[in-house]
């Protein structure tokens, strides 16, 4: 491994260490802040992406809308302190991996391995409150251990010993058995995702024995690919369904399951009881947001009435501590804070990641396994969980990919 990339791998491998300035502050971002002054006199390649420029557009005017909002909210100074810092910060780790790894694929791979190594570096030595709370699979596997096998197996789809190993399925196999261990310990989300991730991989294999196919395949026919893959992914649901009714996976994982489908309610609408309370926080304020960290319990008994309406159930617990809007979606979430371009931003983001898988199945070579199971996640979040600090700069790396992906042929001389 080369210096640089040693450095790459420490830098993201330090991404759960965080000091409490202006909320929490993570060492990683210090490395990345500094590396853009020492590496900025090379800026100017970076400015002949094309994906590169419109992501800090758009993250300029999220931010810009932030702040207006803020300022008509008068939002208290300890939240729109953190506030802005949160969307500051996601800029300056962009820029800063961008800056380390030149949008090359193999630099990148190097920091998701790295970014793996930091969530098993949390749970063994400072874990928070829900790595060590409530079941093993629910806890310490879905946001420890269980996430590290997972980044881990993604980025082993992408290295030559896999398939040195393995042969071709070492482009997916990795995967598919993290994925089946995530099932067994209850973890829905992941187990899809890395089924999903690991699809993405076979059908790649299979295309590429048809260069004819591949040269024929067109954004729209890709579009209906994923359409039909979301359809077919009502499979997998009703694998889990059958699994968790059965108690196949456990009592925990069959109430849970019931819970989250009681009424007329669906499971994925179960597990994101937030979105009821999101979407009127949305129609009440479309173009300013509610300010940073908004307050008001009138959106909990929002959610609290459409539940209750379906004849869903839900914990008591939720109206305790403060009463933050609920949000679990990264849209959702900043377009409720920010306003419209905190949505937008991440709904283009969401756009140029489904071009990125597109581009991948165009070109032969490129890790199509490890780069779905990154875009697939990437995706969830945007439009299934809360855009938290941690969260900076997995989304940073994130966003490089796909502008290694779609700038590739713009950046000559790099």
């Amino acid at each position: 491994m080369t210096p640089t990339n040693l450095f790459i791998f420490i830098v993201a491998a330090l991404g759960r260490v965080s000091v409490n300035l202006i909320g929490d502050l993570y060492i990683t971002e210090i490395i990345l802040l500094f590396t853009i002054f020492y590496l900025g006199k090379g800026f100017s390649w970076l400015l002949k992406s094309r994906t590169f420029n419109m992501l800090m557009i758009f993250a300029g005017l999220w931010l810009l809308n932030q702040m207006i909002t803020d300022v008509y909210r008068a939002t208290p100074l300890l939240d729109w302190t953190r506030g802005w810092a949160k969307i500051i910060f996601l800029i300056i780790d962009f820029t800063g991996v961008a800056l380390l790894t030149r949008f090359r694929m193999d630099r990148i791979v190097i920091f998701f391995s790295g970014i793996g190594f930091s969530l098993l570096l949390q749970y063994l030595f400072f874990p928070n409150e829900a790595q060590v709370g409530g079941e093993f699979g629910d806890g310490a596997w879905k946001f420890g251990v269980g996430a590290f096998f997972n980044m881990i197996a993604a980025v082993f789809c992408a290295t030559k010993l896999s398939r040195r190993l393995m042969g071709p399925v070492g482009g997916y196999l990795p995967l598919i058995v993290v994925s089946l261990i995530d099932l067994a310990l209850n973890n829905r989300s992941s187990f899809g995702l890395s089924m999903a991730a690991a699809a993405f991989g076979m059908f790649k294999q299979w295309i590429n024995h048809s260069p004819r196919l591949r040269e024929r395949l067109t954004l729209l026919h890709f579009v209906c690919i994923l359409v039909g893959g979301m359809v077919l992914s009502q499979g997998i649901i009703a694998i889990y369904t059958t699994a968790a009714i059965n108690n196949w996976l456990g009592d925990a994982a069959r109430e849970k399951y019931e819970m989250q489908t009681t009424g007329d309610i669906g499971l994925f609408q179960g597990g994101r009881m937030e979105s009821a309370a999101s979407l009127q926080a949305i129609q009440d304020s479309p173009i300013l947001g509610h300010g940073s960290w908004p307050k008001d319990v009138y959106y909990i008994q929002v959610m609290v009435d459409t539940l209750t309406a379906r004849g869903a159930h839900f914990s008591e617990s939720i109206y305790e501590g403060d009463p933050l809007i609920p949000t679990h979606s990264h849209a959702l979430g900043s377009w409720v804070e920010a306003g419209v371009f905190g949505g937008l931003f991440w709904t283009i983001a969401l756009i140029l990641a489904i071009i990125s898988l597109f581009e991948t199945l165009k070109r032969e070579d490129t890790p199509a396994s490890f780069v779905a199971a990154i875009l697939f996640g990437y995706a969830w979040a945007c439009l299934f969980s809360a855009f938290s600090n941690s969260g900076r700069i997995s989304a940073a790396g994130t966003l490089c990919l796909i502008a290694s992906l779609i700038s590739i042929k713009k950046q000559s001389g790099r």
